[in-house]
């Protein structure tokens, strides 16, 4: 069935009026949060015992298809539009599954997931939901069928929004499992800004479910088959890398107009899937795009569920990367045929103002389960790095007086943020081989520490040579296009101590240059060729004492080589470790940082760490940490000062027990289910700066008593929906330095605040 929504504020609660004497610029008492809609007396003549009469009242029949019909409507208690589906008649126990599922997705409040305001039987028993209604929208299907395929700026917005909605929703154990364009609802606010709301939650489950009887004869999936994942087609447990292969596909489309797969039949497009080689963007397009964004969209697409992202909260960080992680500047070109009374639209938008609405298919959602880790990619050999590369010196290509002179004339200087007394230079835009090759001649003995911009890709073997003639100490190209042999080149500098290669493409190969040198500090974050055949040439680099192996392909064998050296500092999230490693790392002597987010240790690993005395920990999304595992923490490592257990199994009776870590300067409890009682032990005995609640079911009373420490400077509030702005406001005027919040309770208006750095 087409889907039809839309929606306005649903609540005419005030905002909190701040108690204190300031408020200038803080929000106050306020009417309610919609526009109240008259009743013009018009009403489809339906059936009693059809409609949910009492409360709604019909207006408009928006559309019907095979799961139920859709009606634009008007509370009569609140005076506004809602959007009002009739479900198809279910039997009695398909009925109770449906009220279990939709209780669930109820309670999913995220800005970027349309709300579910009601849900019930009809007089006569028939299902129905009432649903959020959005003005001046469309989905992101009717977009792409439109305009073809997107900016990119603009589509990395969307994708950033549906990844945050879908981490918001994995961390409730709730699968959407039926991700599309057509469930993606874009709209503009009155201020301009991209509205994203992801819809249709669940349908597939629900369908899932009618079928399960016949699912053996017919071989009738759930989902869409342009966006099914292999796996499912094959008969595995629906996961949430599963949801990230369907997000993969839509942002394809987004980019590209079209879906990575599309056969003649359904059967067809789900072997293509499963066989086919993923194609480029640009092999579809024809047009460039960053090789960050082919490396996102292929990553989402990977064939094997291993070897995609472990989870939609890493999918988000590597958005945030790529879009320089400030969404809240971007401005949308967003074109949307308009033709709206209410007001004009701005000369740089074209609204739209619909009639009609698009409505949640929602037949019923998603289903917990424990996720698993890992995030890896088969390794691939790199068969243009020969041996005899590592013995030749690096040597600069002959740059025409031409080239230097226009080169000069630029003023290439400008292009870089500059700190002359540490010798650092930090590239602001890409550069090019000739430009590398000025900045060398011209500037060699002025950097000490050069950092180029992610995703540099005009950099061939030229460039490479150029830098490799320089005596830095620090190297950072994320991102960029670097081969094995280049990295041969660069490792060769005596003085470099520092070098980031994270979201490269080297493999293990070029870890061989890392060999017998003075290298302190590695980062192969999301080098997803690096694997256990790097162990010995880690081994080897002796002098190395901070090592971020994050979603690589390592597992234990690489671990048990690195504990030998002297780390202080490693790195392994989403990677293929077990409490193997862990009891290999608890032999050594210097460690005092790990992070170990999104893999399967256990109580019995972590107590292996009973000898180190580490001062930072990090177990986010580590399904098995438990409250045996944090008391475990708490009893062995009293000196801890930052501590991140969110998104676990922890309960509120251990995270009491966080209140004997007297050092602690940092705490992440995100995602945890926390309330304000459970808060408040921690409130009089912490004495932390850095505090994240994200996805915690506090209030105002949370922060009222949060006013009252000190030592707070930073706190993170994403998605604690019973906060108000109010009381946020009156906390950053207590002298917060930065506050993020993202909140969407039915009390509210969903509001984003940035307060300092």
């Amino acid at each position: 069935m087409t889907q039809w929504i839309f929606s306005s504020d649903y609540c005419s609660c005030a905002i909190p009026t701040i108690t204190n004497s300031d408020t200038s610029d803080a929000a106050g008492v306020r009417g309610p949060a919609f526009e109240i809609e008259e009743d013009d007396g018009v009403e489809l003549p339906l059936p009693p015992g059809t409609f949910p009469l009492d409360r709604y009242q019909p207006k408009v029949k928006l559309g019907a298809g095979a799961s139920g019909t859709v009606y634009l409507s008007r509370d009569r208690l609140l005076g506004k539009k809602v959007a009002v589906k009739i479900l198809n008649q279910l039997d009695a126990n398909q009925l109770m599954a449906f009220q279990e599922e939709a209780k669930i997705t109820s309670r999913l409040q995220h800005p970027n997931i349309i709300s579910i305001l009601d849900f019930g039987p009809t007089e006569s028993g028939i299902p129905y939901m009432v649903l959020e209604y959005v003005e001046r929208a469309e989905s992101l299907e009717k977009l792409i069928e439109r305009n073809g395929l997107l900016d990119t700026i603009f589509a990395l917005q969307i994708f950033k929004a549906v990844s945050d909605a879908l981490a918001h929703a994995h961390n409730a154990r709730v699968y959407h499992r039926d991700l599309k364009p057509s469930n993606v609802l874009l709209a503009i606010s009155d201020e301009d800004e991209l509205i994203v709301k992801l819809i249709d939650f669940g349908v597939a489950k629900v369908r899932f479910d009618s079928q399960e009887s016949t699912a053996a004869q017919s071989r009738t999936l759930a989902g869409t088959p342009f966006y099914m994942p292999p796996e499912i087609a094959e008969g595995a447990r629906f996961d949430e890398r599963s949801e990230i292969y369907s997000l993969g596909c839509l942002m394809f489309e987004a980019l590209t107009g079209r879906p990575p797969f599309a056969g003649q039949t359904a059967l067809e497009t789900i072997a293509m899937h499963a066989n086919q080689e993923r194609p480029s963007l640009t092999s579809v397009t024809g047009q460039e795009y960053s090789r960050g964004i082919e490396k996102l969209v292929a990553t989402c697409l990977k064939r094997e569920p291993s070897e995609r992202y472990s989870s939609a909260r890493a999918v988000a960080a590597s958005i945030d990367t790529l879009i320089g992680n400030d969404l809240s500047t971007t401005r949308t070109q967003f074109l949307i045929a308009t033709n709206s009374k209410k007001r004009s639209a701005p000369p740089h938008l074209v609204r739209l103002s619909i009639v009609t609405a698009i409505f949640i298919c929602l037949g019923a959602l998603g289903f917990a389960s424990v996720f698993p880790p890992t995030i890896s990619k088969k390794a691939k050999e790199n068969k243009t790095t020969k041996a005899s590369k590592k013995s030749q010196s690096p040597s600069i290509k002959k740059l025409s007086k031409s080239s230097y002179k226009a080169i000069e004339r630029k003023g290439i200087e400008r292009w870089f943020d500059i700190n002359g007394s540490k010798q650092s230079w930090v590239a602001k835009r890409p550069l090019s081989d000739d430009e590398l090759q000025y900045l060398v001649l011209k500037h060699r003995g002025d950097i000490k520490n050069l950092e180029l911009v992610s995703g540099s890709e005009k950099i061939t073997s030229v460039g490479w040579s150029a830098i490799a003639t320089l005596n830095l100490t620090s190297l950072r190209i994320p991102q960029s296009t670097i081969k094995d042999e280049d990295v041969f080149k660069i490792a060769k500098m005596p003085e470099l101590r520092q070098i980031d290669l994270s979201e490269t493409d080297i493999t293990d190969k070029a870890i061989e240059s890392f060999e017998n040198t003075s290298i302190e500090d590695l980062n192969l974050r999301l080098c997803t060729n690096i694997t256990d055949n790097s162990g010995p040439s880690l081994e080897s680099a002796k002098q190395l004492r901070y090592l971020d192996l994050s979603q690589t392909q390592i597992g234990d064998e690489t671990v048990k080589k690195v504990a030998a050296l002297n780390l202080e500092y490693l790195s392994v999230p989403n990677c293929n470790i077990t409490d193997a490693s862990l009891e290999s790392l608890g032999r050594t002597k210097s460690l005092t940082a790990l992070s170990l987010d999104a893999t399967p240790i256990t109580e019995k690993g972590v107590a292996c760490l009973k000898n180190l005395d580490l001062e930072k920990l990090s177990v986010d999304s580590c399904r098995s940490f438990d409250d045996a595992c944090l008391n475990t923490v708490i009893d062995n490592h009293p000196n801890l000062r930052y501590l991140t257990i969110s998104n676990t199994r922890v309960t509120a009776k251990s995270v009491r027990r966080i209140a004997e870590l007297k050092r602690l300067q940092g705490l992440n409890l995100a995602s945890l289910s926390l309330n304000d009682e459970d808060i408040k032990p921690l409130v009089s005995s912490l004495h932390v700066s850095s505090l994240d609640l994200a996805e915690n079911a506090i209030t105002d009373r949370s922060l009222s008593e949060l006013a009252a420490m000190k030592s707070l400077k930073k706190l993170q509030l994403s998605g604690c929906n019973s906060v108000s702005k109010a009381a946020v406001l009156k906390l950053c005027k207590l002298g917060i330095d930065a506050i993020h919040v993202i909140v969407g309770a039915p009390a509210e208006d969903g509001f984003q605040l940035m307060v300092g750095e």
